[in-house]
């Protein structure tokens, strides 16, 4: 049944409503962590696509500071970068999911070197401060383990139509790349004496207990179904600016500080390895 002027109003207020909750859980662990973290919310974007302003929910830089002068006496910063859309919805999300043995990583690990560093590596680039590198090092797998299982298609209820769609999912999705993208561009175009390595996550915000998890083997047999806090769902989306996001991430509303503590802890022990490649490349 189409919602009158008022239960749509209503339902925007109550929209607004939790993504406030979904911002207070994201300050709440910023300050536990004691970083010097960039939060925005609301903000506007240029939209990488249409080349249009956009409105995003939330943009959160979880900075894991390194500082080191170490190569190049550059410093050094690893930051984790959410771009996070709220959707409040009535019904349950399905995600039909196989299990995977291995798995790409999850989220893309961009290197945004200085001039020098570049130079003391031999480019032919003219522009070196403007070139993006992707990574490559040995000990960053993934920021899951092995056997996951990993959302291959996600649908949700239309109470119109009576149909599971995945529409709405998926432009929460390309929301959040989106405000990534821009995010990667902005870093392309700027000149300073860092080392700056990013990693990407996107992520949609639903209500509590309103994931399900459909599991299949490889040959394509139901094994289970269960209620789950959180899934990767496998996406594939590339920029033409050279960001790549392997996946994107659904997350329960009061599992979020659970997700960040997670991977900010798998990501943490990335800085020896991080400096390791640095002086083998400097």
């Amino acid at each position: 049944m189409e919602k009158n002027i008022d239960q749509k109003f209503q339902a925007f207020k109550s929209s607004f409503s939790f993504e406030l909750k979904a911002l207070e859980k994201i300050k709440a662990f910023s300050i536990a962590q004691d970083n010097l973290d960039i939060i925005k919310y609301n903000g506007t974007y240029i939209d990488p696509i249409t080349n249009k302003i956009r409105q995003f929910d939330i943009l959160y830089e979880n900075n894991i500071c390194l500082n080191r002068n170490l190569v190049n006496k550059a410093n050094i910063n690893l930051s984790i970068v959410y771009s996070l859309e709220c959707k409040e919805v009535e019904n349950d999300i399905y995600a039909l999911s196989i299990e995977e043995k291995k798995i790409n990583p999850l989220s893309s690990l961009f290197v945004f070197n200085n001039l020098n560093f570049f130079k003391n590596n031999n480019t032919n680039d003219k522009k070196p401060n403007n070139l993006v590198a992707k990574a490559n090092i040995p000990k960053l797998d993934s920021d899951y383990n092995e056997n996951v299982f990993i959302g291959q298609k996600i649908g949700i209820a239309n109470n119109k139509n009576n149909k599971y769609e995945d529409n709405a999912l998926y432009e929460k999705f390309l929301q959040c790349a989106n405000v990534l993208g821009a995010h990667h561009q902005t870093y392309l175009n700027c000149e300073e004496h860092i080392i700056r390595f990013f990693i990407y996550i996107p992520i949609i915000v639903i209500p509590e207990s309103k994931l399900k998890v459909v599991k299949y083997n490889s040959i394509g047999n139901e094994i289970g179904e269960c209620n789950v806090n959180s899934i990767p769902i496998k996406i594939d989306f590339t920029f033409s600016n050279g960001l790549y996001l392997p996946h994107f991430e659904i997350v329960c509303i009061d599992h979020l500080q659970e997700k960040f503590t997670q991977t900010c802890s798998k990501f943490q022990n990335l800085s020896q390895t991080l400096i390791e490649y640095l002086n083998g490349h400097g």
